[in-house]
């Protein structure tokens, strides 16, 4: 549970300093928060010491509050978490920029207004400044004692900088400076990470690897210091607990290369622009998009907006977007038609950093934009997941796709490689290589091309992401022979630019391309499911409709032995409804369909 005890709300502060704090000494914790305000005189900021747990929460109030700050409470017996101090702190701070800190450290009064300057100049940085350590005459006590007789100079921190002595940079603790945009797109400090030790390193490195530069700041007008005393750390790990979470902590900072965490919570969602835009283009398919959006809102990650974009003269999908009561969900209606146009409006509308393409018509699988985000990492421009093709009538998979290696040559010589409706990437490159609106058909396969073309590199979720929808007004379906014809169109353009020795390799490379695995089948056959109880043409109300038949087995018995095949559908079932006639034609299609697909 987070309490705030607040203080003036009426202006946004340009700096928000967040100080994690439990049970470290109330000594330490005044004279730090002293210190703050005594930097930023010339600058507005806001004080939040974030106590996680601490037992005299009214002992934290009587300190902090008098001193102008505020304190957000997490009432927690847990064990001590770093990560999830600062982000609770955070997550109730306005200002425009971020200094994450720690309750024993004090800043010289130039700190904050060359911090600001530099935030001010980029932004997109991440900021570091070395802590210098104290001797152990400068505890709390010395400390206030300096604060006081120094004050009216501002030159007491001189004092302190000749007495201390520069720590190493192989850890970042002690100072954080950033935008709290940046802290979105990585949705704050790993919570895995327990206790103490490597949180900090940790989040500068997904800084860096969310391509954003990480600055030192070393002027003689930047300085923090330590204030002495017994280690905490060291405590800590004389408990068989600590030294266990010092060794997951060191464990997911080797090992772990992702650049977003916390998946399953989102450190800031009130007026923060989201992790993830979903744009969905629509045009006369209200029977199917209330599956797609519903399955949207049943994602595990919630850090995300979805913009669905109407086109044509239609305005079905205003009411089905506002039945959701989901204020992440947004409807652009445009007049003018064509998917592409959808999409670049949609494009041009989103606000995440990473944007998904999603058809009206498929359904997410619930993990689907958390698989995407554990996927990313360093030096990927997205990710792409596996799919499965299901029959709309009976919601039985047709074929299962879990896509090969993604490659300029793989893409030239094989099927199946990806879908375009699989894809998360970042929103960079989707306003980069943007949708052509003069085309109808290939407009997929041309956008995935051209990013292959350009040595773009996608991970592989190792999941399926999608259930894509087989029905009568499916593009695949009712346009294949265009669909297919404008590939093979675009393929030659590529292909004429090789020689046909050079041709054969790349022709070679492809079709050795590797095979992905997916390792949610079942889980995701299963959401499939979900979806054929709530369907409207379901197997169950099938089966109340004809009392002929208890089931599909019965009826797949009865095609059997009764329909010679889909030319003579009509003359074989005089008498029968219009409805299963439909149906019967639809079980023996989807027979044909995976015969083919050797399932």
């Amino acid at each position: 549970m987070l309490d705030l005890s607040k203080g003036n709300q009426e202006k946004t502060p340009v700096l928000s300093i967040v100080i994690c704090f439990r049970d470290w000494g109330l000594d330490r914790l005044a004279a730090a928060i002293r210190s703050h305000f005594d930097c930023a005189k010339d600058i507005d900021i806001e004080v939040i010491v974030s106590d996680y747990g601490s037992e005299d929460f009214q002992g934290i109030l009587d300190v902090v509050q008098p001193l102008g700050g505020k304190v957000a409470r997490t009432d927690t017996s847990a064990p001590w978490n770093r990560s999830a101090s600062l982000n609770a702190g955070i997550a109730v701070s306005r200002g425009k920029y971020i200094v994450t800190t720690d309750a024993d450290i004090i800043f010289s009064p130039p700190s904050y207004t060359e911090v600001v300057k530099f935030l001010d100049s980029n932004p997109n940085a991440l900021y570091l400044i070395q802590c210098r350590d104290l001797p152990e005459e400068y505890d709390a006590r010395a400390i206030e004692d300096i604060l006081r007789s120094k004050a009216k100079t501002n030159d007491w921190w001189l004092t302190l900088d000749r007495a201390s002595i520069i720590r190493p940079r192989w850890g970042m603790g002690g100072f954080a400076a950033f935008a709290r945009d940046k802290f979105v797109e990585i949705n704050g400090y790993d919570e895995r990470m327990m206790i103490w030790g490597g949180e900090d390193n940790d989040f500068a490195k997904r800084f860096r690897r969310s391509g954003y530069p990480i600055r030192w700041l070393s002027s003689n007008k930047t300085r923090i210091y330590h204030i002495w005393h017994e280690s905490s750390q060291k405590k800590a790990l004389e408990a068989d607990e600590g030294k266990t979470a010092v060794e997951n902590n060191r464990e997911i900072l080797q090992s772990d290369s992702s650049i977003v965490r916390n998946l399953s919570k989102t450190i800031l969602s009130c007026d923060c622009a989201p992790i993830v835009s979903v744009v969905i283009p629509t045009f006369k398919r209200s029977d199917l998009l209330k599956d797609c959006l519903v399955s949207c809102q049943s994602q595990t990650f919630s850090g995300f907006e979805v913009i669905v974009v109407e086109n044509g003269d239609s305005n079905e999908a205003r009411d089905i977007v506002g039945s959701l009561k989901d204020s992440r969900f947004k409807y652009i209606k445009t007049c003018e038609k064509g998917a592409s146009i959808a999409r670049n409006i949609g494009l041009d509308a989103a606000k995440g950093r990473y944007i998904v393409i999603h058809d009206d018509d498929d359904i997410m699988i619930s993990t689907r934009i958390e698989d995407h985000l554990k996927a990313l990492t360093e030096g990927v421009s997205g990710t792409y997941s596996g799919w499965i093709d299901f029959e709309h009538d009976t919601y039985e998979v047709i074929a299962c796709h879990p896509c090969k290696e993604f490659t300029f040559e793989s893409l030239l010589c094989n099927g199946k490689v990806i879908t375009h409706g699989s894809l998360m990437l970042d929103s960079r490159i989707f306003r980069m290589f943007r949708y052509e609106n003069s085309l109808s058909a290939g407009i997929d396969y041309g956008f995935i091309l051209k990013l292959a073309r350009n040595g773009l590199k996608l991970n592989h979720t190792k999941r399926y992401g999608i259930l894509r929808r087989m029905h009568s007004n499916n593009l695949t379906r009712c346009d294949a022979a265009a669909q297919k014809s404008s590939g093979r169109q675009m393929a030659e353009v590529f292909k004429s630019i090789y020689s046909n020795a050079e041709y054969k390799k790349i022709r070679q490379i492809g079709l050795n391309a590797r095979s992905m695995v997916c390792e949610n089948h079942e889980a995701a056959t299963k959401e499939l499911e979900k979806y054929s109880a709530r369907c409207e043409i379901g197997v169950s109300k099938v089966s109340m409709g004809t009392s002929r038949f208890a089931n599909l087995g019965e009826l797949d018995r009865f095609i059997e032995l009764e329909v010679k095949g889909t030319e003579n559908l009509h003359s074989d079932l005089k008498g029968v409804s219009s409805g299963l006639r439909y149906l019967i034609y639809s079980r023996i299609r989807l027979r044909e369909l995976r015969k083919k697909a050797n399932i």
